[in-house]
């Protein structure tokens, strides 16, 4: 669940609360990409709510970490955009990048052992498939 969560909340990030105007103010400005970097933040806060609410506190440095170094990450894609002209590899090696840190922020995660209450909106906020199938449409609406 944690992972999949990760994953919506970078594709919501990176692509539905993206604007035109984000990117070329990132393409300008470092506070650009911070603003970006708040945005992942937040959205993962929103996220993880329900599990914060519920004494999961450790998902708000997890989420910081994920945030911090997404910041970094596009920080270095950037500026390297500014400089060539190839686009398409340094944005798959960046959506990498930011895998290897989902990956390993879930892999942090994994030491805390989430007792999901039993009640019906932690099964529906916990239901795989609907996590899913929320990123499914998200990604495919990039094409």
């Amino acid at each position: 669940m944690i992972f999949s969560y990760l994953i919506l909340g970078h594709l919501l990030g990176d692509f539905i609360l993206q604007p035109a105007k984000l990117v070329e103010w990132k393409m300008r400005s470092k506070k650009g990409i911070f603003v970006h970097a708040l945005i992942h933040f937040i959205t993962n806060l929103v996220i993880f709510s329900p599990l914060i609410y519920n004494g999961y506190t450790a998902m708000i440095p997890i989420s910081f970490g994920v945030s911090f170094i997404h910041f970094w990450i596009d920080s270095a894609k950037i500026s390297y955009d500014l400089r060539h002209d190839n686009k398409v590899t340094p944005f798959v090696l960046d959506q990498l990048l930011h895998l290897v840190v989902i990956i390993m922020a879930y892999a942090v995660s994994l030491k805390y052992a989430f007792q999901i209450p039993n009640t019906d909106f932690f099964r529906f906020y916990a239901n795989f498939v609907i996590i899913n199938f929320m990123s499914l449409i998200i990604f495919a609406s990039m094409f």
